[in-house]
């Protein structure tokens, strides 16, 4: 096979695809996916739950932008309207 040619083309695309499905068939294929730090991530976004809902602060939040915080806030909205369990995926 020459490089360049059609069939080199072909092949290529359908090992990309191959392996691209390899690669997400283990994230789409179950309910729950187990990463390291995502209770974490589930925690903090708690956390800010509860500093939102509830009338006594517990603890004063920084005004100085974190760059995870949006990760945290978009967690915290999805879980309070999905579950946690929707929300975390």
């Amino acid at each position: 096979m020459i490089p360049g040619s059609p069939l080199w083309r072909w092949l290529e695309r359908v090992l990309f695809l191959v392996g691209l499905l390899v690669l997400v068939h283990p994230v789409t294929s179950n309910a729950y996916y187990f990463t390291v730090d995502g209770p974490s991530h589930a925690y903090t976004a708690s956390l800010l739950a509860t500093q939102w809902s509830d009338t006594e602060r517990l603890w004063e939040l920084s005004p100085y932008p974190v760059p995870n915080w949006t990760g945290h806030t978009h967690l915290a909205a999805e879980s309070h309207q999905l579950g946690p369990s929707v929300g975390d995926a």
